[in-house]
């Protein structure tokens, strides 16, 4: 089970016949479960400690849940802080002066 794009056969390994491309959530309850071949909309993915099935809606969040969290992130915030200096590249790369200027010049554009 992979999560991604790249679910093509021979990607991960040329042995793999059988690709199932999921969401990262998924990936982990199907990890979890053991086994690509349970249903679980309807089958438990295991046992909790007390030995009760526990199904994958137990785990899966809420959207009221969902919606709380992205109230109180701001992915706009942080990935610009992440990217801030992308045009500019990292400390190693500006200090770096290129001596032979015969190399075509690249016309940089903002990251966010």
């Amino acid at each position: 089970m992979l999560s991604g794009n790249r679910n093509f056969e021979g990607r991960v390994s040329p042995d793999v016949q059988a690709n199932y491309l999921a969401s990262p959530p998924l990936v982990v309850a199907y990890a979890l479960a053991g086994t690509v071949t349970k249903n679980l909309a309807v089958e438990p993915i295991g046992n909790g400690k007390d030995g009760k099935p526990v199904y994958l809606r137990d785990i899966w969040p809420t959207t009221k849940e969902i919606n709380a969290f992205m109230k109180n992130t701001s992915p706009r915030r942080s990935s610009r802080s992440a990217t801030a200096d992308c045009v500019q590249g990292r400390h190693n790369w500006r200090k770096d002066h290129a001596v032979d200027k015969r190399v075509a010049t690249m016309r940089l554009v903002p990251c966010a």
